[in-house]
């Protein structure tokens, strides 16, 4: 396994891959779902309008951490 030690060559390919088209690809699909979600809460009976609330807040809770994931990788 090769290691990297020197600045120049560790934002390894991956990692610019994942930087700026993995992490901004998935804030915009998770977005879209989210929105898919909310309409949702509307056609779905109450009994199971808690379970919708669950995946609200899963995906509230990803674009948060994949934001701040994007942000620290500019640091």
């Amino acid at each position: 396994m090769k290691k990297y030690y020197s600045i120049k060559g560790t934002p390894l390919a991956f990692h610019n891959f994942f930087r700026f088209f993995s992490l901004p690809v998935g804030i915009l699909i998770t977005i879209n779902q989210l929105i898919t979600e909310c309409d949702m809460v509307y056609d779905i009976g109450i009994e199971l309008v808690w379970l919708l609330y669950i995946d609200i807040f899963f995906y509230i809770t990803h674009i948060v951490l994949c934001t701040t994931c994007f942000i620290g990788f500019f640091k």
